[in-house]
Order: C-alpha cells, then sequence, then structure tokens
C-alpha cells in the first residue's frame, strides 16, 4: 500500500514538474532542435551510459568480495534490478532490491547486503561531491544566472545568485565526510557500540538490545573494505570513472545539439542532476531529470533558448534511461524472477527463503 501511494504521489509530482517546465514552450523550435540532433553523437552517448552501468558493477565488487564471495553476474543483475526498479518507484526502493537480489543469487544475508548497498551509496555520493568541487573550482562564481522569462512558465525573467553554490557544496561535502567518518569509526569500534547498546537499551529491554546488537554486527560484517586500502582505492577510482563515463556521455549529447560549451559544461550538468536526482521521486525521473539539466544548460549557455534547452533535455532523459532499463529487463529474464519476486525485497522483509535460490 506504501509503495503505490508513494507511487501515486511520484506521479502527480512528474506531471506537476513537466507543467512548469512545458507551460510557454515554443514547441516549433524543440522540434526543430530534436530534428537537427546527429544520431552518431546519441549513439555515442547511449554506448557511454552502458558503459557506465558495467563500471558501476566493478565498483561495486570491490566492496562486495572482501565480505563475500560473489560472481559477476549476481553482482552484475543486483545492480542492473535495482536500477530498474528504482526508475520505476520512487524514494530508491531499488536499493533494497539491489540488496534482496544479491542476497538471493550470492547467499549473503540480507542485512549484510544492505550494508554493501550503503557502502556503495556512499561511496558514489563522494565521488560526485568531488565533480562537484572541480565544477565548483571551474565555474565563475562572481557571475549570477538569469533565467529568461517562460524558461519554467514563468512571466518575468529571474536571477539566482550564482554565490548560492559554494556552500551548498562545501556543506554537503562535509555532511558526506562526517557520514564516512561515523562508519569507519562504527566498523572498529565495535566492541565499544556493542557495550553501549547493552548499557543503554539493556538496561530498557534486553530483548531489543540483542536484536540491535545482531542488527549492528551483521552491518558491520558488511565493511570489511575498510580494512582494504587497495580495494578501497579501487572502489573510488572506479566510482570517479562511473560519473566520468556519464559526464562524457552528457558531452556527446551536447555535441548531437551542435552546442559550444566550456570544458566544465559537462560536469556541471552532471553535478546539478546528481543533486536533484539522488533521490528519485518521480517514476522514471520524470521532470525530475528535466528540470536540472535546462537549468544547467542556461548556465553554461545564457544565450540559449530555453526551448532548445528543453530538447537537450529529453534527449538526454531518453538516453538516460534506457541502458538501466534494458539491463535490468535482460537481468530480471535472465535470473528467472518476476516482479513477484522482488516483493519481500521492497518491502525490506527478510526470511530464510530470501537468500537462498
Amino acid at each position: 500500500m506504501a509503495n503505490r501511494v508513494r507511487t501515486v504521489v511520484g506521479v502527480l509530482l512528474g506531471v506537476v514538474l513537466l507543467w512548469v517546465l512545458f507551460r510557454g514552450t515554443d514547441w516549433q523550435v524543440l522540434r526543430a532542435a530534436i530534428g537537427r540532433a546527429e544520431p552518431g553523437w546519441l549513439l555515442l552517448a547511449l554506448a557511454l551510459g552502458f558503459a557506465s552501468l558495467f563500471a558501476r558493477v566493478q565498483r561495486w565488487s570491490y566492496v562486495v568480495r572482501t565480505t563475500h564471495p560473489a560472481t559477476f553476474r549476481s553482482l552484475f543483475s543486483a545492480v542492473q534490478i535495482g536500477l530498474a526498479v528504482n526508475l520505476a518507484i520512487p524514494a530508491r526502493l531499488g536499493d533494497l532490491v539491489r540488496g534482496f537480489v544479491l542476497a538471493r543469487l550470492a547467499r549473503i544475508s540480507f542485512a549484510r547486503c544492505l550494508a554493501l548497498v550503503v557502502l556503495d551509496r556512499i561511496n558514489d555520493i563522494l565521488a560526485l561531491v568531488s565533480v562537484l568541487f572541480v565544477t565548483l573550482a571551474a565555474f565563475p562564481t562572481d557571475t549570477d544566472i538569469h533565467f529568461a522569462s517562460d524558461t519554467f512558465g514563468n512571466p518575468e525573467p529571474f536571477v539566482v545568485s550564482s554565490s548560492l553554490m559554494r556552500p551548498t557544496v562545501i556543506t554537503l561535502g562535509i555532511g558526506l565526510l562526517v557520514a564516512t567518518l561515523v562508519l569507519v569509526f562504527l566498523y572498529f569500534r565495535q566492541s565499544f557500540v556493542v557495550a553501549l547498546l547493552d548499557r543503554t537499551i539493556g538496561k530498557v529491554s534486553a530483548t531489543l538490545a540483542a536484536k540491535l546488537r545482531k542488527i549492528f554486527l551483521n552491518v558491520a560484517d558488511g565493511m570489511h573494505v575498510f580494512r582494504s586500502a587497495a580495494d578501497l582505492v579501487k572502489a573510488a577510482l572506479f566510482s570517479l570513472l562511473t560519473w566520468a563515463l556519464v559526464a562524457l556521455s552528457l558531452a556527446a549529447i551536447l555535441r548531437a545539439f551542435h552546442l559550444e560549451f566550456p570544458w566544465y559544461g559537462p560536469l556541471l550538468v552532471l553535478s546539478i542532476l546528481g543533486i536533484f536526482t539522488s533521490v528519485t521521486v518521480t517514476p522514471g525521473m520524470v521532470g525530475q531529470y528535466h528540470v536540472p539539466v535546462v537549468a544547467a544548460l542556461l548556465m553554461i549557455a545564457p544565450l540559449m533558448d530555453p526551448s532548445e534547452a528543453k530538447a537537450v533535455a529529453i534527449v538526454a532523459h531518453i538516453v538516460a534511461i534506457i541502458p538501466p532499463t534494458v539491463l535490468g529487463l535482460y537481468s530480471m529474464l535472465r535470473e528467472g524472477l518476476r516482479v513477484s519476486d522482488l516483493a519481500p525485497g521492497l518491502s525490506g522483509a527478510t526470511s530464510r527463503s530470501s537468500s537462498q535460490r
């Protein structure tokens, strides 16, 4: 029931975002821009998008292998199915499904798999923050960002101060660094955490303390990558590679539309996209994907026609959702999984059968 509510709310929000974005659009300019796009560059963008998903699997493999052996096939299926579910259902429930599928295919406990997913997400976001800092260093923060009338259906032009970028990125970076340090502390001070649970929760409920202790130890079991500097470095490098391939895919799309842009242009689009889509709130990221792309394009090319920017956003969105959709469906077919088989993962439920084939 909760998933249906999320989906309905997501659909409604997507409709609102599309209405805000496309009202006042010059549809003739939009269609002409799409018609001028070069297929060769778009095919390259699509190929780079597929490559980024393979790099994402390889990145996760360095985290998983420190805890439990798992085949590339199991990791690949878990990642792609999870990404496909993230597109279909808001609130990143696909991350739960990723853990559930890996538990089922590799016979690892569900709690440990969720810890592995969380670590991969942190690694992913830390790499995005690195991209944000590079973008911040290159983007001229002494120039305000101007949006013409009808960019987002607005009757009058409006201005956004570019000075807001620096504190936003710095705050995000500090928050993620603190979260990572907390995880490292929890991993290396497990006995302290267990004792703290017994001294606090245990005095209220020994049963609850025992359950929390079991959950914590299962999660800590999935963080063995902190003991392997080599695997940590490899995972971080593949995370940067993943985002680099996405940035190159965006650059190819901009080239397909014959746009002139500074070298940091694709990184700026990627940075804003990464922030706005870090948690999916609309099915297929409809509207949620388009708005930040249009905003970023008008930041790097202020004289660009807003309707042309919307054309680029439409095509970029199609290119972005094809790889995870295709590979997700392929993985489900290859593993013999149906949508109903993923229900325990969507609810976060665990059972003995959910970790065995």
